[in-house]
């Protein structure tokens, strides 16, 4: 689950690269609202984006490794079954994958490292 969800991120930064290179007319009165009224600046965009990435980075590292925590604690108390049901289970799978998604999606193309606007 994890690994198909980073995929589909990874697929999904390489559609919106595409996008950005290639500048569909279709896809230009979009593109140019955000532009216009909120990301005047390529370089402050650039920054943004950057910035938004570490931070996810550095929540899913602390949310990660806290729930390690707790659940190692649970397991030495109990079993080892403990920690092992809690990586079998989809859902928490699918919020490990959609975090380093998302992080990985973030630093992609983070607005070309050009920002051409």
């Amino acid at each position: 689950m994890p690994t198909a969800l980073v995929t589909a991120f990874l697929i999904l930064g390489a559609i919106t690269h595409g996008l950005d290179r290639s500048r569909p007319a279709i896809l230009e009165p979009g593109r140019n609202l955000p532009s216009s009224h909120f990301f005047s600046s390529p370089q402050a965009t650039q920054s943004l984006l950057a910035t938004v990435a570490s931070g996810i980075i550095t929540i899913t590292a602390i949310t990660i490794s806290l729930l390690l925590i707790a659940l190692r604690q649970s397991a030495g108390s109990m079993t080892a079954q403990v920690f092992d049901q809690y990586i079998r289970r989809w859902f928490n799978l699918a919020y490990f994958g959609y975090f380093v998604g998302l992080s990985l999606f973030s630093l992609v193309d983070p607005c070309n490292r050009r920002c051409t606007v």
